[in-house]
Order: C-alpha cells, then structure tokens, then sequence
C-alpha cells in the first residue's frame, strides 16, 4: 500500500489520463492548507495557462478511501470527473469579476467563527475580528452546496479588501445582515431528536414566539437552515436579545461545534463544572477536530446583554464579592475605632475624678 507521499505521486502522475485533452499542458499543484483549528489538509489544483479561479480538491478524503481498500483509478477518475464538472472558464471568469466588485458580492458574505487560540496559524492571512474568546472570519459563497471535497467559498483576504476599498467595521456590518439571512432556529433538543426519527420539521421556536418554561432542565440548538457554520449566529445581537425572550433571562451558550451551539438556561439546574465537562467530553468524542469550536463554556447576561466566557466570569463575580466583604469589613473597623473613642472620651473624666476622689480620701487619712 502507498504511503500519502506516494498516493500524491500517483495522481500526479495519472490524473491528466483521465481528463480531456485541452489539459495536456496543465500544472498540477499542492497546497497545504491550513483548515479550522489548525488542521492541515492537502489541497490539489489541476490549472491551465492563464487559468485565475481553478476549484482546490481536497485529496485527504480520498486517501482515507485508498487506505480502506478503493482502488486508486476509481479514485483518480473521480478527482478528474470533478474537475471536470468546474471547467467553465466563463463562468470563473464571471466568479473572478463578481469578487473584484464589492456591490455584487456583499449580499453573499458570510460568517465563520473559531476559537482564537487555537487558530492562530489559520487566521494568518484572513481578514478576522476578534469577540471575546473568539475570531470571525468572513467569506464569499460562490456555489449554493459545496461538492465533497471541493471549495465552494472564497475567504476574504487583506489584499481583497484593499481591492474592495471598504474598512474591516464596513464588512463586519454587511457581513452580520447577509447571514442572518442564512434563516436561523432555535429548536428543543428534545423535539430535535424526535424529528430525526418521524422526519417531520421540528420547531423554530424564533418562529412561533412561545416561551419555554423557566424551571425546566431544557437544552436548544442553535443553527441555520443549512446546518453549516451557524454558530456565527452568537455574533447577531438582536438574535441573541431575541432567544433571552424565550428563555426568560441569562443563558449559557455550550460552543458544540462550529456549525451549531447549545443553549442552556440559567436556572440552577446545572453548574458551571458540570456543562464545562460535558463540552469537553462532546468535543473529545463526537466533534471532528475541524469541526470544534472550543472548550470554554460562554455566558449570557441578559441585563447587559453580552456574551463572555463563563469561567472569567465566575471568576470576576467571585472577586467583587470578596471585595464588597473586604470593604464592609474596612467600613465596620472605622465605625469601631469611633465608637472606641468616644468610649475612652467619655470614660476618661471618670477616670479623673475617681482617681482625685482616692487621692483625698487617702490625704483625709494620713492628717
């Protein structure tokens, strides 16, 4: 069996028997790219002579398959079918003119967050805004479903925005209102399930404005209709204003994935400890490493209505507690320490005249 490097040699080698003849003369290219999380995937383009857009085939995929026992022609004639299929020149020609003008791009923006800290390779080159523990980055949908293994947006960078000639705020406004339009739900996790089992839609309930119940043990989903990167949704604070509504005051945010989030009450029902370790668990479990948005547990306070880490929260919470304990002990110490004085202001004329009163009883004596 190959190893990757050989795999990779192979479809070079082999992939142009499979395509027609106009890509005689193509260069066959691979990038390393880094995904969420700092997760490497190898990218492999197949481009002409003066070739702009050209689709990037991710091959790590397809690798697992040769590793699984598909034979490799299948899957060198199926790179090449994809190829292929994205072989318009007009129409990259027309995705090359509509990304160079903002006016026909800004309603196709899209939002996608990760953990800062552990994106820190990723977000190299990529416009982003940095909330709280997280980055948005911003992209351009150029396709309406992506294919596997192929890239169906494009990520904006500094040099296109500088194309663009609009500010990073500019963006991240126009950004937020296209994709709110990726038509949000909030669901009960208890109705999700059992839609996926009677395949019947479950219920927005950012569409029916019912309330839930605020001493019950509930868990909802957050997400878009496409189920794709819409943990985004956070960012949007009317939404955010909106689900504090329904659930009747604060909330924890539990960061599942970087397609969806949890919601859960802030009812005493659960703690801190115990939602952090459930997240960590999820994440360990069943998130694949691309697909994690992070470990830190979120808060939402509905009074300010912002969202920050939890932990830092308890944390800050925990210290202006002990600071109001600490200056009302202070303000006590200088109310005694009054209170002393005037004992001892008032107790020293006694003194006084107790001790003239002995001394003449004691010169009374002596005559």
């Amino acid at each position: 069996m190959m190893n990757r490097k050989e795999f990779q040699q192979y479809l070079q080698e082999n992939v142009k028997d499979y395509l027609p003849e106009s890509f005689a003369d193509a260069r066959i290219i691979f990038n390393d790219v880094v995904k969420n999380n700092d997760n490497h995937m190898m990218g492999m383009s197949i481009v002409r002579e003066g070739e702009g857009i050209v689709p990037n085939i991710y091959i790590d995929g397809f690798y697992q398959q040769y590793q699984e026992g598909r034979n490799i022609d299948e899957i060198v004639g199926d790179i090449a079918d994809t190829r292929i299929e994205h072989d318009s020149q007009i129409q990259a020609e027309e995705i090359t003119h509509n990304l160079m003008n903002y006016e026909n791009v800004k309603d196709k923006l899209e939002i996608c967050i990760c953990d800062t800290e552990e994106n820190r390779e990723h977000l190299q080159g990529l416009v982003h805004t940095e909330h709280g523990d997280f980055s948005a980055t911003y992209h351009v949908r150029i396709s309406e479903m992506a294919q596997d293994g192929l890239v169906a947006s494009s990520a904006v960078t500094p040099q296109l925005l500088d194309v663009w000639g609009i500010s990073l705020s500019h963006l991240h406004q126009d950004a937020l209102k296209s994709d709110i339009q990726r038509m949000p739900q909030f669901i009960d996790m208890i109705d999700m399930m059992e839609s996926l089992m009677t395949d019947e839609n479950p219920r927005n309930l950012l569409e029916t404005g019912e309330k839930v119940s605020p001493d019950g043990m509930g868990m909802y989903c957050l997400t878009n209709s496409e189920r794709m990167d819409g943990a985004s949704l956070i960012l949007q604070d009317g939404l955010m204003q909106q689900i504090e509504g329904i659930v009747g005051g604060n909330f924890y945010v539990l960061p599942s994935s970087i397609h969806e989030v949890l919601v859960v009450p802030d009812n005493g029902q659960l703690e801190l400890r115990e939602l952090s370790a459930m997240v960590y668990k999820i994440n360990r479990t069943e998130v694949a490493p691309q697909d994690r948005l992070s470990d830190s547990v979120q808060y939402y306070d509905a009074e300010t209505r912002t969202l920050e880490n939890a932990q830092n929260r308890e944390g800050r919470k925990e210290l202006e507690k002990s600071e109001k304990m600490i200056a009302k002990e202070s303000k006590k110490g200088i109310h005694d320490r009054l209170s002393e004085k005037k004992a001892d202001a008032k107790a020293t004329p006694k003194a006084e005249k107790a001790m003239e009163k002995a001394a003449k009883k004691n010169q009374d004596m002596s005559i």
